[in-house]
């Protein structure tokens, strides 16, 4: 995302890596791509989202993707590995679309909508303000949410204090 780190940023770094290991290296890949998760998601305790089963789940989806596997139905059960075998070849061309959302990651944000409001949902990458035609979404440096900040207070105030001290001065004089 433009010029913002966050986790997430990590995350799809360490998906990258592991799959052009897994390239790399070679052998049996279903059963390597079903060790993964736990490689990248590691430990019992969830650190961005409600378990560490979803988390594992968003990363298992990530490394299917990123393979150049199709996306899978949410009520459609596969193991990560399933079908692997058909882009483990020399020239793979990606089948549309060409982004995908991952359903069960999303925060549930209404789609093809356009709502600006103070109900900031608090989204981990804040991918709202990435994606607004209209640049309409701020993000308050200070709470990570958006709304009102006080940016435009700092805009006014130093004009305002110098045409406020000149006048002053011309008081005096």
């Amino acid at each position: 995302m433009r010029g913002v780190h966050t986790f997430i940023n990590d995350i799809r770094r360490q998906v990258f890596t592991e799959v052009a290991r897994l390239a790399f290296e070679g052998g049996d890949y279903a059963k390597a791509i079903e060790h993964l998760p736990y490689k990248i998601i590691p430990g019992e305790v969830a650190r961005h989202r409600q378990n560490i089963f979803l988390e594992r789940a968003i990363v298992s989806e990530r490394l299917r993707l990123a393979i150049g596997l199709p996306l899978r139905e949410i009520d459609e059960y596969a193991p990560t590995g399933a079908n692997i075998e058909e882009s483990a070849i020399a020239e793979k061309y990606y089948e549309p679309p060409l982004i995908n959302i991952i359903n069960f990651a999303c925060n549930a944000c209404p789609p093809k909508q356009v709502r600006v409001t103070n109900m900031c949902q608090g989204c981990l990458a804040h991918p709202c303000m990435e994606v607004c035609p209209k640049d309409a979404i701020k993000l308050d440096r200070y709470n990570g949410r958006t709304g009102r900040s006080g940016k435009w207070f700092f805009y006014w105030f130093y004009p305002v204090h110098m045409a406020v001290l000149y006048l002053l001065s011309l008081l005096i004089s």
